[in-house]
């Protein structure tokens, strides 16, 4: 297996952890979920696919991997987390995405 690395300014602000979810989905052809913006900015310009979080449990709520109940709580103490990011709007379009 052949591990490329990201340009230098990207590379720098990745943890190592970034790095190896970078590169083991660059080389696996997987799809990425993660809300940080350094790992999602990384893995678009390599072509990587791409989640947000709550987009992933939608997923899994869907094919009845997590219970509704469980990705509502999730969702809501995300958003009490970071509002900023997830926002009201943010939020009730997730709940009304699994029929939460």
């Amino acid at each position: 297996m052949t591990f490329l690395l990201p340009d230098a300014a990207v590379s720098s602000r990745l943890s190592g952890q970034d790095r190896v979810c970078l590169e083991m989905a660059s080389a696996n052809g997987w799809t990425c979920a993660t809300n940080d913006k350094v790992l999602r900015s990384a893995c678009a310009a390599r072509g990587v696919s791409l989640l947000w979080g709550l987009e992933l449990m939608v997923e899994l709520v869907a094919r009845d991997v997590l219970p509704v109940k469980r990705a509502t709580k999730v969702g809501i103490k995300m958003h009490e987390i970071n509002p900023r990011s997830i926002t009201d709007t943010v939020l009730r379009d997730f709940l009304s995405r699994i029929g939460g």
